[in-house]
């Protein structure tokens, strides 16, 4: 999106705004899947921070403004979907409740999500099987012998599979970005 895709948007051209909800979307459902583990709430959750964006648009900046808004509405979505699942409020401060430190953990969670979404569109290329024990093990934390009892497949055949997709990967993304992204990986999910 450009400059004159986004006084369009702030003028009210719907057709904008449903390019940046292409643009944006999978990124947000995939933020949002982070904290609630729930598909159809994610859903909802993202389609109301669109519907917020489109009610904010005149008070937008820049672009990434938008995207900045776009995630950080879908987080505290999520964190007030938490707090009344556990049947007690949580007070949404807006726009104004943003500090220094909640602003660099949101553009964190921004870079993450692209991340994991580059990450994902490689795995959707990749076997069934390889794609999914790399994400059983990687993306959620499953040791191999998990993996074992859910796939019912032996320890050789993960091994195997996580060496293919890593080597995927590497062809992908080259040497030196697989490495920085595996030297990342431990804090990036410590994050979480």
């Amino acid at each position: 999106m450009d400059y004159n895709y986004f006084e369009d948007f702030k003028a009210g051209n719907q057709r904008v705004l449903e390019f940046c909800i292409q643009q944006n979307r999978s990124s947000l459902l995939f933020f949002a899947y982070k904290f609630i583990r729930d598909e159809t709430v994610c859903e909802e959750i993202v389609a109301d921070s669109f519907f917020k964006l489109w009610q904010h648009r005149a008070r937008m900046t820049d672009l990434s403004h938008i995207q900045y808004f776009l995630f950080k509405t879908t987080k505290n979505a999520c964190l007030n979907h938490i707090e009344k699942e556990k049947s007690s409020p949580f007070v949404y401060h807006g726009l104004e409740g943003i500090d220094q430190q909640d602003d660099r953990n949101i553009q964190f969670d921004m870079i993450y999500a692209e991340f994991i979404q580059l990450l994902c569109a490689e795995l959707d290329k990749l076997p069934t099987q390889q794609a999914q024990i790399f994400r059983l093990s990687y993306l959620e934390g499953y040791s191999t012998e998990e993996i074992c009892t859910l796939l019912n497949t032996t320890a050789n055949n993960v091994f195997y599979a996580k060496s293919k997709v890593l080597s995927h990967l590497r062809q992908r993304f080259g040497r030196n970005d697989m490495l920085l992204a595996l030297f990342l990986a431990p804090y990036l999910f410590q994050h979480l």
